[in-house]
């Protein structure tokens, strides 16, 4: 997909894409914020550019003049080609189509991604439901399920510690804990006072109450540190909820699709690669180790979108600009609100909180946006948007 023209009215963008279709052209048209700024006209197979070139070229001249020379075109009897065109002429038959949705194939990664983010909602989904019946809901908050613990960005020692002491002690309720022996009341607390990274926010909280703490001494990246740096990318595989996951991966199949059809499975992996990490490294400095969501990197790829539209808008992103900048604005607009909630308990005002990893969402936004603009990630002059047939 090409953009062929751009009109300051939506009227003129509309009369060239009837007249490229009657042409047999394959095209399509959108408004640029609502027809405000104009509209713009793309054609889906770039074989068709010079065609469709000299069309826009007529039109701009005189569009009476386009429609009648169509017209003449049409009525011509169909000349058979000779041994020197025939090499040439591609037949209607054999001329390149997009690929419908339901072709993975086109896909990979983002189909990929799907079914690794659904397998692991449904693993670790599972192991909550069986912690949670078997050593209660207390030792889960803490102890979780094998899979999260393996796969979070961080699993803290103090973590450990309370859900042995839980466990040795089978305590299931907040009320059994009044019921432990001094002995262990004393270990919890110890393990409960161990420091542990939990983000810049709670951190200017605790500043607030008057608890001095020497950031210098607490311990940050403890599992990373030990050589498990798939933890880096992994919590953007997790998922707290149907909804949560639904949500996402919506979102996911929407942007994703149309950055691995322009730059290939390979370079999209290494988008993920790096939007994930950057995003999710934002959520631990910011907010702790406890998160997950695969919304940075979706956030990040909208914004690779974006920059990409704007630095190179020929490369034909067909994901409309208008949905881009509602994504953006949804993404600003909970910031917003994360920050609001925060100056209310910063200032004691009430006890709000958004529990939305909104660090996430601008890290990876912005990783989106810088990568955009390398030329590692524009797309190819050799690599079509439209595969070609075997």
């Amino acid at each position: 997909m090409r953009l062929i023209a751009h009109f300051p009215t939506p009227r003129e963008a509309r009369e060239l894409s009837q007249l490229l279709m009657q042409a047999g052209v394959e095209c399509l048209w959108e408004q640029d914020g609502a027809g405000v700024h104009g509209a713009s006209v793309w054609i889906v197979q770039e074989d068709d550019w010079l065609k469709a070139s000299d069309i826009k070229r007529l039109y701009e001249n005189d569009p009476t003049l386009v429609m009648r020379e169509l017209d003449a075109e049409q009525v011509k009897p169909p000349v058979a080609p000779t041994n020197s065109s025939t090499a040439a002429v591609e037949p209607p038959q054999q001329r390149r189509r997009p690929p419908p949705l339901r072709h993975f194939r086109y896909y990979l990664f983002t189909a990929f991604l799907l079914l690794l983010c659904t397998l692991f909602f449904g693993v670790t989904s599972s192991q909550e439901q069986q912690v949670v019946n078997s050593d209660g809901p207390l030792v889960y908050q803490n102890h979780f399920g094998s899979l999260m613990r393996a796969t979070l960005y961080d699993y803290p020692r103090t973590f450990e510690e309370v859900s042995e002491i839980l466990l040795l002690y089978h305590v299931k309720t907040e009320k059994q804990l009044a019921t432990l022996p001094s002995d262990a009341k004393r270990a919890l607390r110890q393990a409960e006072a161990l420091p542990f990274w939990r983000g810049l926010y709670d951190f200017a909280l605790l500043e607030k109450q008057g608890k001095r703490i020497d950031l210098a001494k607490v311990p940050m990246f403890e599992k990373i540190g030990k050589g498990e740096v798939w933890r880096f990318l992994t919590p953007a595989l997790l998922h707290g909820s149907l909804l949560h996951l639904l949500f996402n991966l919506g979102l996911l199949w929407l942007v994703s699709r149309q950055i691995e059809l322009c730059i290939g499975v390979f370079r999209l992996a290494l988008l993920f690669v790096l939007t994930a990490l950057f995003s999710n490294t934002c959520q631990y400095l910011m907010g702790g180790p406890i998160f997950v969501g695969l919304s940075g990197v979706v956030a990040g790829m909208v914004g690779f979108i974006w920059m990409r539209q704007k630095r190179a808008p020929w490369e034909g992103y067909p994901l409309p600009r208008s949905l881009v900048r509602f994504i953006l604005f949804f993404i600003f607009a909970l910031c917003a609100l994360d920050f609001i909630s925060f100056l209310l308990r910063f200032f004691s005002l009430a006890n709000l909180s958004t529990e939305v990893a909104n660090s996430a969402h601008v890290g990876g936004l912005l990783a989106g946006i810088v990568l955009a603009r390398c030329k590692l990630f524009a797309r190819p002059s050799w690599r079509r948007m439209v595969p070609e047939k075997k």
